[in-house]
């Protein structure tokens, strides 16, 4: 019940709507509890260069908002774990809006998070920012390029084929004889 009330802060400190809960992402030092809404152009960042996308548009559609402050409760009955009983999250931060230098640059390197958004990423090739920079990134790439269709062996006809270009997807059957 807790965390409820902290996303209901978070909503109304920054204004968002949609927010939801994303997940977690695992870091060497510690983790990172991630929350993604959609900010107003009213109350968004400013943009700090013209060949970023504003806030709401593109690339930086979506918000992220990511905290290292979880604390996990557990009940315990008779000396046993028995079920996860509440996770209480805190201290949430924005991460930056993404470049299309940046975008480039995530696609091309692979990198463990830290846990740290301030921590300086060493790859090759260079990443043109911090490790929260990175971390927006790859939410995003991982938002922007993820997308399901249900299969049905009643619906013949889909909007899009397995490629992603507009078309219909041929359902095939096996014949059991």
């Amino acid at each position: 019940m807790k965390n409820l009330t902290n996303f209901k802060k978070l909503a109304e400190k920054t204004k968002a709507s949609n927010l939801r809960f994303w997940g977690k992402i695992f870091g060497t030092q510690a983790d990172y509890y991630v929350a993604e809404g959609r900010v107003s152009d009213e109350f968004a960042d400013a943009i700090p260069d013209k060949t970023y996308e504003p806030a709401g548009v593109g690339v930086n559609r979506m918000t992220y908002w990511v905290t290292n402050s979880g604390i996990l409760f557990t009940l315990v009955y008779k000396f046993q774990y028995v079920r996860f009983f509440g996770l209480v999250l805190e201290d949430w931060k924005q991460l930056p809006l993404i470049s299309p230098a940046q975008v480039a640059a995530a696609r091309q390197i692979k990198h463990y998070f830290t846990g740290n958004l301030n921590a300086k990423l060493n790859t090759y090739p260079a990443f043109p920012g911090l490790e929260k920079h990175y971390v927006s990134n790859m939410l995003t790439l991982r938002e922007i390029t993820t997308f399901l269709i249900a299969q049905s062996p009643n619906c013949q006809n889909y909007p899009f084929d397995r490629t992603g270009s507009k078309g219909t997807v041929q359902t095939q059957r096996r014949e059991r004889g």
